[in-house]
């Protein structure tokens, strides 16, 4: 039996494009160890959104490139994936020969064609951005904990915050199918995982550009009825797509948990409009006001970004008072 290690990297998104690499190596046969020194095949999925990102991504590749010596390790197929390789695909190639594959962001699901190709031959990314999108036939290995899971409802987004390069990387905001995602969740009941995960770059925005157009409620209450699992989460809800039918909805159905994970950046508004976020910061205050008011004791997670170019002493400190 072949033997494979993996390094994955960068977000949850990142980490199911991992688990779906693996599942279809897995059913191949190849077997998956801890150890790299006796990894015939060792695959890495980049992260290549922020400067640190990319660093510890390349780091990686030459770390792990060194188990191809003699001596070192047994690794015959170092294979690169994921958005970094999406993104600096030439120079990645010029600048790291040792790596074997590179495979772009529309390629995840074809590792084990692209394994299969001479050497010379390798089908390499396109140019064109199109981010893989899992369907409930493709086999998946389960990194996470037994009880818990994450599942991909879109990829991609529409929107262009001028700090992120994630449309550069992903291209537009592509929903998956509403039978594929309810489909893939009841296999995870059925194996016993407890807790779903929902995540895309923009969970509010899913559905949107289907046809015919659904929503998230729409999409929760099949999950609710059809799969049944004891807890569903929300990651990634961009603000000004959280509204009154998703929050009621929260709040009366007891397997939805009381968590949004809500990215809010900036509160100033001056510094909110150098970012190209939509938000006004009255906007923002109602929408949480709103929020807590419809899911009495709901946690709310965020994110915000401090020294922001032009930030001034007066900006951050008014974020600093509205955090407090």
């Amino acid at each position: 039996m072949c033997t494979l290690a993996v390094v994955s990297l960068g977000c949850a998104k990142n980490l199911v494009d991992t688990e779906i690499m693996l599942g279809q190596l897995s059913k191949a046969g190849w077997k998956l160890i801890d150890d790299f020194s006796q990894a015939e095949l060792i695959l890495i999925n980049t992260c290549g959104f922020i400067e640190t990102a990319k660093e510890e991504s390349i780091q990686q590749i030459l770390e792990l490139a060194g188990y191809k010596k003699p001596g070192r390790g047994v690794c015959k197929h170092l294979v690169v994936a994921g958005c970094l390789v999406q993104r600096y695909l030439q120079e990645l190639k010029t600048e790291i020969p040792e790596v074997d594959l590179w495979l772009g962001l529309a390629e995840i699901g074809q590792i084990l064609e692209r394994l299969s190709q001479k050497p010379g031959n390798v089908l390499q990314p396109t140019k064109e951005v199109v981010s893989f999108l899992n369907n409930e036939n493709l086999p998946r290995f389960q990194a996470t904990l037994h009880h818990t899971s994450y599942v991909k409802i879109a990829e991609g987004c529409n929107h262009s915050c001028s700090y992120c390069a994630i449309p550069l990387i992903k291209g537009k905001f592509h929903s998956r199918e509403l039978n594929s995602i309810v489909k893939e969740i009841q296999m995870m009941v059925e194996n016993g995982v407890l807790e779903i995960n929902l995540i895309a770059q923009d969970i509010t925005r899913f559905g949107f550009d289907l046809d015919p157009k659904i929503n998230l409620p729409v999409l929760l209450k099949q999950i609710l009825v059809q799969a049944k699992p004891a807890w569903v989460r929300l990651l990634y809800a961009y603000p000004t797509g959280v509204d009154r039918a998703l929050l009621e909805l929260m709040a009366n159905e007891p397997n939805i948990c009381r968590y949004l994970d809500l990215p809010l950046q900036h509160i100033n508004s001056r510094i909110l409009k150098k970012m190209d976020r939509p938000e006004t910061p009255a906007l923002i205050k109602e929408k949480i006001a709103m929020i807590r008011d419809l899911v009495p004791g709901i946690t709310l997670r965020t994110t915000f970004i401090v020294g922001f170019p032009s930030e001034t002493e007066a900006e951050f400190n008014e974020l600093l008072e509205f955090v407090a």
